[in-house]
């Protein structure tokens, strides 16, 4: 294969890298928005049934939304070495060896299995992003701060 095929697929492999990528946040927002749908529905209902069980369903629920949301985060970050190794050959950084074209599913999976801190649960770091943790951990204290406030002072309807 010569430079200009392997530059050309490597331009490819880039731009569909990067729009799977950008693919991710927008399911992301999807996974925050039955997040809130569901937990916050679940907190009103708890109120309405008059029943402290469904707060506590709602907090578990925001609880498996944040779980959801870091692991996809951790889909999404492994195809960020790829994506660097290809903006570094083109910068100019890695000519000598090269960069070998349509190898996206092996640097995927490379990463997702061998990530930096070496503990193959990279999702629960993930997981403590501040941009992660909202809406779910409000959620969660919300629903925590209401059975708190049930077993305390009583029923509260």
């Amino acid at each position: 294969m010569d430079q200009q095929q392997r530059d050309g697929l490597l331009k490819e492999e880039y731009f569909f890298l990067q729009k799977c990528y950008e693919d991710f946040d927008q399911r992301t927002l999807l996974i925050k928005g039955w997040s809130v749908t569901v937990s916050l529905g679940g907190l009103a209902l708890g109120f309405q049934s008059k029943q402290q069980v469904i707060w506590i369903l709602a907090g578990l629920s925001a609880v498996l939304f944040w779980v959801l949301e870091a692991k996809w985060k951790s889909f999404q970050y492994a195809f960020s070495p790829r994506i660097q190794e290809i903006e570094a050959y083109f910068r100019g950084d890695k000519k000598e060896g090269g960069v070998n074209p349509l190898q996206m599913y092996t640097a995927w999976f490379h990463s997702y299995q061998a990530p930096e801190d070496g503990t193959g649960r990279h999702w629960v770091r993930y997981g403590l992003l501040p941009f992660l943790l909202i809406p779910h951990v409000v959620t969660l204290l919300v629903a925590a701060l209401l059975i708190l406030l049930h077993d305390v002072r009583g029923p509260l309807w």
